[in-house]
């Protein structure tokens, strides 16, 4: 069962639909004049950033979604294909859509950050 969470208020998606993310990678290659072999500052790879897909059977729910990511707070996502990630919605809108192939389904997309707390 996929669940996303504040602390406070959990929210339960029939399922994660997409999942799309990307790490900045942070090493520095400084070319050197007259050198054929740069000089490498080696650093760690940033935290994920990406978009998050849920499915809700109901406007009601993927309401609650919305809700859920409007707010100031950090949000735990718990999915046991995706695993677990605390994150902040950040980076562009928050989108409620009907889905338009089976007008049943409402679909919730994220853009989120990843943090560690």
């Amino acid at each position: 069962m996929t669940t996303l969470t504040d602390g406070t208020t959990t929210v339960t998606p029939l399922l994660v639909n997409g999942w799309q993310t990307a790490r900045p990678t942070r090493n520095v290659v400084h070319p050197i004049i007259d050198r054929e072999a740069p000089e490498v500052t080696l650093r760690a790879a940033g935290l994920r950033v990406g978009t998050l897909e849920v499915v809700f059977g109901t406007l009601a729910d993927a309401l609650g979604a919305e809700a859920l990511h409007a707010q100031a707070a950090i949000i735990t996502l718990d999915d046991p294909t995706v695993g677990t990630m605390d994150y902040v919605a950040a980076g562009g809108d928050i989108e409620v859509e009907l889905d338009s192939d089976t007008r049943r389904a409402w679909i919730v997309r994220v853009p989120f950050f990843e943090v560690t707390t």
